[in-house]
């Protein structure tokens, strides 16, 4: 799972973006920390465990859990 974790966090910064949790006048560096964060809570949730691709279960994580 490392060797794709970059993108992983990319992505999720990318669903950030679009629900519109993410402000994009924040420093580069700081969107990606988040995002960052976020991608690891998802790691310990409920929902990275479904049968569902990763990024509807990433999508489904945003949506439901992070306000």
């Amino acid at each position: 799972m490392k060797d794709n974790y970059g993108y992983r966090v990319y992505c999720t910064l990318h669903l950030l973006e679009c629900n519109g949790l993410i402000d994009r006048e924040m420093a580069c560096d700081e969107r990606y920390e988040l995002a960052e964060k976020i991608y690891n809570d998802f790691l310990h949730s409920e929902y990275s465990a479904n049968q569902k691709s990763e990024f509807d279960c990433i999508e489904d994580y945003i949506k439901a859990e992070v306000k």
